[in-house]
């Protein structure tokens, strides 16, 4: 899925549409909440922001927001919650991609938060470095601002695995795929779960 510049200015110009409501919460510990707990599971994202008084994002936001990248990769079912806050605009996106690894057909769940503006992104990225506890490389999406982490949870032990192990073993333990993205002034982090019903 590609988050462009141009998603950024449709986030600013969802202010006026989105409901308010100041949150204490720092952008991982809505992140957490919202997509790693639910295990980026649709149903359950959404009504964990609904809970929250989140509202509906506006639909061209979320297609935006979830557009695929290059012919090939095909995303559906994608819903959005959104509510501004002292930061700005924060946003919930759901939706399933065929693509969980660029050109690479596996289907997976995704969960993306993106927070504009006025973002701390050095504080965002040591909370995203202790949770993920493994090594971040780039080139796991598309966009080459983006740090990535791919591991799987075995028997309570995390070990980061390698986009060719991902394919050959895509259902053996926990796997999980944590992207961060600066983007203009925002950050974007995202989840990605093998599609288990796929």
């Amino acid at each position: 899925m590609r988050l462009s510049g141009a998603a950024v200015g449709l986030i600013a110009g969802a202010l006026s549409l989105i409901g308010g409501g100041a949150q204490a919460a720092s952008v991982f510990d809505l992140f957490e909440h919202l997509c790693v707990e639910p295990k980026a599971d649709a149903t359950a994202v959404l009504a964990t922001a609904d809970a929250l008084g989140w509202s509906k994002a506006p639909p061209r936001l979320v297609r935006s927001l979830t557009k695929p990248s290059e012919p090939g990769e095909v995303t559906t079912g994608a819903a959005g919650r959104g509510i501004r806050d002292l930061r700005g605009l924060v946003t919930v996106v759901v939706a399933r991609t065929n693509w969980m690894i660029p050109r690479q057909e596996l289907p997976a769940d995704t969960c993306s938060l993106v927070a504009s503006p006025s973002i701390d992104m050095e504080a965002v990225a040591r909370d995203v470095e202790a949770y993920a506890g493994v090594p971040g490389r780039q080139g796991l999406v598309f966009q080459k601002t983006a740090m990535g982490y791919l591991w799987r949870d075995v028997a309570g032990r995390r070990e980061a695995i390698t986009p060719e192990q991902l394919l050959a073993e895509p259902h053996v333990g926990e796997v999980r795929m944590l992207v961060m993205m600066p983007l203009r002034g925002s950050v974007v982090l995202q989840l990605f779960v093998p599609a288990k019903d796929a």
